[in-house]
């Protein structure tokens, strides 16, 4: 018996092929768009004691490691507003 001879790729191969090759790019891209979301950080630095605003107080977020990833400065009211990714 001959073995079957391969036939050309058609319309529907081609985009079957793509649409699969679409979504594995969308699936590993996902994971990489998940870190870089961006969070707002808002609040208000008060003094422990007496729960005054704290006016011009420097703020440093960091992450598990240490790492400064971001800062902000409170205004003269205590009020503050940082993105952190």
């Amino acid at each position: 018996m001959k073995p079957k001879e391969p036939q050309p790729a058609g319309i529907h191969d081609r985009l079957i092929y793509h649409l699969l090759t679409a979504c594995v790019l969308l699936l590993i891209s996902i994971p990489g768009s998940a870190q870089d979301k961006e969070i707002v950080i808002r609040g208000k630095v008060l003094e422990s004691t007496n729960k005054i605003p704290v006016e011009y107080a420097t703020l440093l977020f960091k992450d598990h490691n240490h790492k400064i990833i971001s800062g902000a400065s409170a205004s003269e009211t205590g009020d503050f507003e940082a993105a952190v990714s």
